[in-house]
């Protein structure tokens, strides 16, 4: 054998490109048979591929550059594209034989789309493809799968959108009906390619944001039961996702120690005194910010502002701090006077969603029938629980109670309910308005029909009592006032449930309390005087026929109006 052929079968050998070159260049030259024996097969396959590598180099004595392309070609995977443009096919391959698409797929909790494409897109997908696709789903709700997004979203250039979305080789679908019209064909393609793995893994990525940034601390205040509180939070759960150097802890305003450090962190911070105890609110760097500022557009900044220098843990005060914050409350309580507690409980009162229910409740009363007595039945046994309950939670129980998170579900629910029956009931008033103005008053909507009226009132007279109307009425009384808790969003409040604990101040504290929850119901009680008078005055009633077309747009705009307020708590 020459010295030559010697020289290149070995480096060929190292290379490991021998399985794949030599059926090239046998079909390349039209080698269709085998050779007799092994060795002279062995020689010709040697001097074909001393050969090209000679072509590769460009007929020059140096032969490294070709020996050179053969190792980019294995290192980058391109020896396949090479090996068919020197046999002269243009078609697309068939499918390779033991081939796998692998497909991450991002997903988030309680998203329809998501359920879609992982209930029912993959597995027809995986019935289509079988063992040749492979699909993992990751939700994002993880902090580690999060911050893999965020890592392919740079990766492939690839700006933050729909969820959710999916990563095939070198290509990004977002959303489920791009997924749903276009994975099956990609997946295809890349199988005919050869397939393709999962995207490189997130790796250090997170410790190298970790380590150019330096620690932001956030103290967050929330209250149980609380939707805004609930929007915050997982506002701040995103956040932690996105910056891996954020510190947050959360602290529950309903708790004695808690408050007080409230109160130590709104002194350090220059808080104005009616701003504090309030919730949602958080504290970063040198800057406080509740409720309505609670944007994710203002945290943001916040932490790109911080995360060159950080900032100091706030939640580490000195038992000396914490004592003049408690020190500060209790003084705060000595200056208030009767009548800004009356003022704070008369505003407080003013419960959109109380109301709503109220008037719902009365109204169904008057529908089927029910006046007078009954409806003083109902909005006493309405108001009475609402004060009651109020009145317990300020004294420091049903705390465990209210902190489940069955009230917080529980809320979304009939808020849902209450803003449907809200948009059917202005949609029946508008109908009714146009009837009124055409007088065919036969073909109003917003009533019952005379069988169900006979139906109902035959029921009340058989089986219904004043005092079922009562019981129902506390009972629903009761559960909207767990409810709607933090909708008090003044500090009088917090403050007198902070000074019902300090016993030489418990008289008064209890005193204050009960004033301010007198007052609280006093607008529910206003309700019930104009729905009572509405239903029992001749006159009024007289008025209300004369311009019935009138009043059925004002409820129309009343009920529009309600609707919209119940879908804002929602979102």
């Amino acid at each position: 054998m020459p010295k030559e052929t010697a020289k290149f079968k070995r480096l060929a050998r190292s290379l490991r490109l021998v399985p794949i070159l030599l059926p090239a260049i046998l079909c390349a030259e039209g080698m269709q048979k085998q050779a007799d024996s092994d060795q002279i097969r062995e020689t010709e396959q040697e001097k074909r591929l001393v050969e090209h590598i000679e072509v590769l180099s460009g007929g020059s004595d140096d032969l490294s550059r070709g020996m050179e392309f053969l190792t980019v070609a294995e290192a980058e995977g391109a020896e396949t594209e090479w090996l068919n443009q020197d046999r002269g096919m243009n078609a697309e391959p068939q499918t390779t034989p033991g081939s796998l698409v692998c497909v991450p797929i991002f997903v988030a909790e309680n998203c329809d789309s998501c359920a879609a494409v992982e209930q029912e897109l993959i597995p027809q997908l995986k019935q289509r493809f079988g063992d040749a696709l492979k699909v993992r789903c990751y939700s994002i709700e993880d902090p580690k799968n999060y911050d893999l997004l965020l890592y392919l979203e740079q990766q492939f250039s690839y700006l933050e959108g729909s969820i959710p979305v999916a990563f095939v080789g070198k290509e990004v679908l977002r959303g489920r009906k791009e997924i749903t019209e276009n994975l099956g064909r990609l997946v295809e393609k890349y199988l005919t390619k050869g397939g393709c793995d999962f995207p490189v893994a997130i790796g250090t990525t997170g410790k190298e944001k970790q380590e150019q940034h330096k620690d932001v601390y956030i103290a967050y205040f929330y209250g149980p039961g609380c939707r805004r509180c609930d929007r915050v939070n997982y506002m701040l759960n995103r956040l932690q996702h996105s910056y891996p150097n954020l510190r947050i802890r959360r602290f529950n305003c309903e708790l004695k120690e808690n408050m007080k450090l409230n109160e130590a962190l709104c002194e350090l911070f220059h808080v104005p005194e009616q701003e504090r105890l309030i919730v949602p609110s958080i504290f970063v760097g040198d800057v406080h910010l509740a409720k309505e500022e609670l944007t994710d557009g203002n945290i943001r900044e916040l932490i790109e502002k911080y995360k060159d220098k950080g900032t100091m843990c706030p939640w580490a005060p000195t038992n000396t701090v914490l004592a003049k914050a408690e020190r500060g409350i209790i003084q705060r309580f000595r200056m208030f006077g009767p009548f800004a507690v009356i003022t704070a409980g008369l505003i407080d009162g003013i419960n959109p969603c109380a109301f709503a229910t109220l008037i719902f409740f009365l109204s169904y009363l008057t529908l089927v029938g029910r006046k007078g007595k009954d409806l003083v039945f109902a909005a006493l046994g309405f108001t009475t629980a609402v004060f009651i309950v109020y009145f317990l939670i300020g004294l420091g129980m049903f705390r465990f109670i209210h902190s489940l998170r069955i009230f917080s579900l529980l809320s979304r629910v009939i808020y849902l309910i209450a803003a449907v029956l809200a948009f059917v009931l202005g949609t029946l008033s508008l109908y009714d308005f146009r009837m009124a103005k055409k007088g065919d008053y036969s073909k109003v909507k917003l009533q019952l029909p005379s069988f169900l009226k006979n139906r109902i009132h035959q029921t009340i007279r058989e089986k219904s009592r004043s005092s079922k109307i009562t019981l129902a009425a506390f009972a629903t009384g009761g559960v909207v006032s767990f409810l709607e808790l933090e909708c008090t969003g003044q500090v009088y409040l917090p403050t007198i449930c902070f000074v019902v604990g300090v016993s030489e101040l418990k008289t008064n504290a209890i005193f204050y309390l009960a004033l301010y929850n007198l007052m609280f119901i006093l607008p529910l009680l206003a309700i019930f005087l104009l729905a009572y008078f509405g239903t029992t005055s001749e006159r009024i009633a007289l008025v209300m026929k004369k311009r019935f077309a009138a009043i059925k747009i004002i409820t129309a705009l009343f009920f529009f109006s309600l609707g919209f307020f119940l879908v804002s708590l929602l979102l």
